[in-house]
């Protein structure tokens, strides 16, 4: 990805300019000179993420969808031993081994989101069409409807 803090950039140009001119006294001066205090750090790095959340309607609906996924799968994972072991009747042993159907899960689900949002940015790259981070979103298109279907899914024998 190419770089886009301001500062480092502003240097490059200038390192480019003194090679080209020949101007050695060519130099960046910096954005601001005064420190900033910690209070005011705090409350830049406070309301900077509220701001996003509270005016950018993208950003609200993806925080809400993701909080309620984790909520869920968090709910999940903190009840499986209540359950298999009450319910069921499962030992500590057998109970810890149902979580692995939920890491086996993740991990499937995570290499083949990686496999194939890797190839469709090459064949987007091939086709002639810019290389951008947000095309490997087109991926997550059917995972976000197919998931909280999941959940809902049971066994008949349940």
């Amino acid at each position: 990805m190419r770089e886009t803090y301001a500062p480092l950039l502003l240097e490059r140009k200038a390192s480019k300019l003194r090679k080209s001119t020949g101007n050695t006294s060519l130099k960046v001066e910096p954005a601001s000179s005064t420190p900033i205090s910690a209070t005011e750090l705090f409350w830049r790095t406070v309301t900077r993420p509220s701001k996003m959340i509270l005016y950018s309607p993208i950003i609200f609906s993806l925080g809400i969808y993701t909080g309620i996924v984790f909520a869920y799968l968090y709910l999940m994972l903190v009840t499986f031993t209540e359950v298999y072991e009450q319910k069921y009747g499962f030992g500590i042993g057998v109970t810890g081994l149902t979580s692995l159907g939920l890491g086996v899960g993740c991990s499937i689900g995570m290499i083949g989101f990686g496999t194939a949002s890797d190839r469709i940015m090459k064949r987007q790259t091939t086709r002639g069409k810019p290389n951008i981070p947000e095309n490997r979103l087109i991926t997550m298109i059917p995972a976000v409807v197919m998931l909280p279907v999941t959940y809902f899914i049971r066994s008949p024998d349940l």
